[in-house]
């Protein structure tokens, strides 16, 4: 393991609270990396993390209170995915203990935990969107100009056996996130703006069947269709439009069936086909980056279904809580 902190993350009691802090108070430029529940700053070498106290302690598998968790996590950044897991073991066989087992991780890279003689929790995490300085610090995103952005999206492509798992896993956590709910809970309106879990699930397929669809015709050796939309929001509100008078269990069969034809259609792509060129809307682009980016989400590619799983999660608990929770200011996003 080399000797290097990659970043320090903070569990805090109120993220608005924290930010009005560090980033309004203090000055930090809030990196363009922070999306959702999470914050970063670039500290000099170290990258300093705000996240909610509840859920870091849940990510590392600690109890949220008394001596068992501080409130505070250090990471170490690996190179390699596989990088990760002999970390772990030499944590572990230097005498620390294993907190969490390396796993798929929702954001798109690989990490586990462990914890160190006195218990101070370390991460130990491979993130395909960070990239190292040659000190081997890391490196926040700082793109702001459309060719860098651009160049910023197709850094974001990950490779075809890397993809298919975090789809999965990013699924699992839509699942996990409506698990149990009636059918009235299902089509009641407000969880984003107006948009209900039946809307949020319809969603997120018509995204999946985009990349069914295009993957199809490909493969049949038709031509793509060409898009009638010019926007992420224009095929969304196209989408919404067109599925709104589906029932429930009409929205649920489309899902699954899409699922199943999306992972049957990643499975079977080689290596050499997720790398050739296509053209969407009027830009080149590999295959693989562009299916990457149609099932993206905040978290990078692959990970649109998890990013309203959260939001799922946090209508919940506000509703089996009885409270008010304004979700005005969330975004229904790709």
């Amino acid at each position: 393991m080399e000797p290097r902190i990659s970043l320090i993350t903070l569990g805090v009691a109120d993220l608005s609270r924290a930010l009005r802090f560090y980033r309004d108070g203090l000055g930090w430029p809030l990196s363009r990396a922070s999306v959702g529940d999470i914050a970063f700053f670039q500290a000099g070498g170290v990258v300093l993390a705000l996240y909610p106290r509840t859920l870091l302690a849940a990510d590392a598998r600690q109890p949220d209170e008394g001596q068992g968790f501080g409130g505070i996590t250090l990471a170490h950044n690996v190179r390699q995915k596989a990088d990760v897991d002999r970390v772990l073991n030499d944590a572990i066989t230097a005498g620390g203990h294993l907190l969490k087992p390396a796993e798929e991780a929702d954001w798109g890279g690989y990490s586990g935990y462990f914890a160190d003689p006195d218990g101070h929790p370390w991460e130990v995490a491979w993130n395909p969107h960070f990239p190292f300085n040659p000190d081997g610090s890391v490196r926040l995103p700082e793109a702001d100009s459309a060719d860098e952005a651009a160049k910023a999206e197709t850094d974001r492509t990950i490779t075809r056996a890397d993809l298919l798992p975090i789809v999965e896993a990013s699924q699992r956590r839509f699942d996990e996130a409506i698990a149990g709910l009636d059918d009235t809970a299902m089509i009641e309106p407000g969880v984003v703006e107006q948009w209900s879990i039946k809307d949020l699930l319809s969603h997120v397929a018509a995204w999946e069947h985009l990349v069914v669809q295009y993957l199809e015709r490909w493969r049949r050796g038709e031509p793509a269709l060409e898009p009638t939309w010019s926007s992420a929001d224009e095929y969304n509100a196209g989408e919404t439009a067109r599925r709104h008078s589906w029932t429930l269990t009409q929205v649920r069969d489309d899902a699954a069936d899409t699922r199943r034809r999306l992972r049957t259609m990643l499975a079977d792509i080689t290596d050499e086909e997720w790398d050739m060129r296509i053209t969407m809307r009027g830009r080149e682009q590999p295959l693989g980056a562009w299916i990457g980016g149609a099932l993206g989400g905040d978290d990078g590619p692959g990970t649109h279904a998890v990013e309203h799983a959260r939001q799922i999660v946090a209508w919940r608990t506000n509703r089996e809580s009885g409270g008010a929770h304004d979700q005005q200011n969330e975004r229904v996003g790709s």
